[in-house]
């Protein structure tokens, strides 16, 4: 059986998309509408394992800048980490991650960056780091406490009006994907 890591390249967008949506469960074009940052950078930030010449499993590496109160520390975003559910058990994913990191580690990425499953990606060396906060309110106390429910209006999120006033709020958070 024939076996191959590398990136992805520009003609074989397509074969990522489907196998992402297999990966993944999703539907056709899911990805595409959801994640268009794999279009832009796919080329040199998809890195792919192929075997039999079909894309068997990928991890996106994909350069973020953090902002982290004065602070901006340029990190390596990993995300679109799957494996085709026919080929799993044969430790794909666990080769693509250690690729990965020590293509991180070859960039001087001094960090990198995960959303996901903590069990799984324990095993990488990712843990959660910093603060994390839960805050649960209850309509009684707050009323006991004299406040007032806030009006919350539900709102378009593919309007051009909220994107702008989002593009706009953003910045101003101390601690941000910039």
């Amino acid at each position: 059986m024939s076996e191959e890591m590398r990136f992805l390249k520009t003609d074989e967008y397509q074969d990522l998309m489907r196998f992402l949506e297999r990966a993944y469960g999703h539907g056709r074009g899911f990805f595409v509408r959801s994640s268009p940052r794999l279009r832009v950078e796919a080329e040199d930030s998809s890195l792919i394992l192929k075997s039999e010449d079909k894309i068997v499993g990928h991890v996106g590496i994909y350069p973020l800048e953090l902002v982290v109160g004065p602070s901006t520390i340029t990190t390596g975003g990993i995300g679109a980490v799957g494996v085709d559910p026919r080929t799993r058990g044969k430790g794909y994913m666990s080769s693509l991650m250690e690729h990965s990191i020590q293509i991180m580690e070859d960039r001087k990425l001094p960090l990198s960056v995960l959303w996901g499953n903590r069990q799984r990606y324990m095993h990488y060396g990712y843990e959660v780091c910093g603060q994390k906060y839960q805050l649960d309110f209850e309509r009684r106390s707050m009323a006991r406490a004299g406040i007032k429910p806030a009006e919350v209006e539900e709102v378009d999120p593919c309007s051009e009006a909220v994107i702008e006033k989002i593009r706009k709020l953003h910045p101003t958070l101390n601690y941000r994907v910039a």
